[in-house]
């Protein structure tokens, strides 16, 4: 927890971003289980309230919701090209139930999982993996690999700093 604290002390910066990375790695290896914030929290050394914070901030939603999200993503590219069924994608992907399942999927994709196994619809949401978190030199978040702050855009016509790119997965 130290490590978290002592990163955030000065605001976001690049040691920040890379637990927050080894965060989505630990959920990524661990999709298929019931996963708790606290463990995600423990394997990236952060309190589960920091955890909650940060992964927020930088992602731009929950953990819960992030894994969610990707859940049914899998879920929806599993029914497209496998012969897997609506029942046992549902309890494979961590629902309690088909009829769950049925309507958590149907209100993320737009379409009922047996639809799903019969089109060649885009997937919402995770189609783009892996994910980047870009940084500007100066520390600014960036939606494109070449734009950079206004800030930036000052100290690189002083000096040419390299970008820093963190990968999320």
């Amino acid at each position: 927890m130290m490590r978290y604290n002592q990163c955030i002390q000065g605001g976001l910066n690049k040691v920040s971003i890379q637990l927050i990375q080894q965060a989505i790695c630990y959920l990524e290896e661990h999709i298929y289980e019931d996963i708790s914030y606290a463990e995600v929290a423990e394997s990236v050394h952060m309190s589960s309230y920091n955890f909650h914070r940060a992964f927020s901030f930088i992602v731009g939603m929950t953990a819960n919701e992030y894994l969610r999200k990707r859940r049914l993503t899998l879920a929806a590219r599993e029914l497209q090209t496998t012969d897997i069924s609506v029942i046992d994608a549902a309890y494979k992907y961590g629902y309690d139930s088909p009829e769950s399942f049925s309507k958590a999927f149907s209100r993320f994709h737009g379409l009922t999982p047996t639809m799903m196994t019969v089109t060649t619809a885009s997937l919402t949401f995770g189609r783009n993996a892996p994910r980047k978190i870009l940084l500007s030199p100066c520390g600014c978040f960036a939606q494109r690999a070449n734009e950079i702050c206004t800030a930036c855009a000052a100290l690189q016509r002083t000096a040419k700093p390299a970008s820093t790119t963190v990968s999320v997965s």
